[in-house]
């Protein structure tokens, strides 16, 4: 069994994570094109671009060596990355690469590549069967791995990992209020978590020992009402604990 520490200590080997990479190493070079797509926005029906690969998922993953399921779990990882303390960024990749796989077996349990084929649907017909970003799917992919992703991705497949949190198979990044992505600005986060729990019924998987709540949230199938909102009101209270209600103006204002 590896341990979460080695791969934390692998983050400063220039050999798989340096860029561009030093020395031999299953790495690949995709290229991202701007694929126009109609998307709904505030109810009208918009022309916009999203970044998909040139390359299949097949052509890549030979180029890095590995077989297609480590490959798609290596990229998601290195796409959806971390962004809270240093100390904690193999901790919490590892989960989400955890939860990536544990979602695409629940979803295509007879599937001979689930993850891939989880991460490379698309609500957008010319995204399928590519990686991209991660507008109309379920995560991004659009980032190429390191050696580092590909071998903390073999560890999660050979079930080589301690779980870090069991049954999670969604996570996002908590935004602040009034955040924008391409340009667009971002729901109200409260109101995503208010879907997510109740009409989704997924239920926050936290806190997380060792993963900062304010940086990456961890979800899990709930099927309890009450459960549901518990840990809707727990990740409410954390979310307002770190960005509080603007005060309201004076009536009429």
């Amino acid at each position: 069994m590896r341990t979460v520490d080695e791969f934390q200590r692998g983050l400063i080997d220039p050999s798989l994570v340096a860029d561009p990479p030093i020395g031999p190493g299953p790495v690949t070079n995709s290229h991202l094109l701007e694929a126009p797509v109609t998307a709904m926005r505030d109810g009208v029906p918009t022309t916009i671009s999203i970044a998909v690969t040139k390359e299949s998922p097949n052509f890549l993953a030979a180029q890095a060596g590995v077989s297609p399921e480590v490959y798609s779990l290596a990229r998601v990882m290195k796409s959806e990355g971390y962004g809270g303390p240093v100390d904690q960024k193999a901790r919490a990749i590892i989960a989400i690469g955890q939860a990536v796989r544990r979602m695409a077996m629940s979803k295509f349990p007879l599937d001979a590549t689930p993850i891939t084929r989880l991460l490379t649907a698309s609500t957008f017909s010319i995204a399928r069967n590519r990686y991209g970003e991660q507008g109309g799917r379920y995560a991004s992919t659009r980032l190429d791995p390191k050696p580092w992703h590909i071998e903390v991705a073999k560890a999660i497949l050979d079930g080589d990992l301690p779980e870090i949190v069991p049954r999670s198979t969604k996570f996002l990044d908590p935004w602040t209020p009034g955040a924008t992505q391409r340009g667009r600005k971002l729901p109200d986060f409260v109101k995503v978590m208010e879907n997510w729990h109740r009409k989704d019924h997924y239920a926050w998987a936290g806190p997380v020992d060792g993963i900062d709540t304010g940086a990456l949230a961890f979800f899990y199938p709930e099927p309890s009402m009450p459960i549901r909102e518990e840990n809707l009101a727990k990740i409410i209270k954390s979310y307002r604990s770190r960005f509080p209600r603007e005060p309201e103006g004076p009536q009429g204002a």
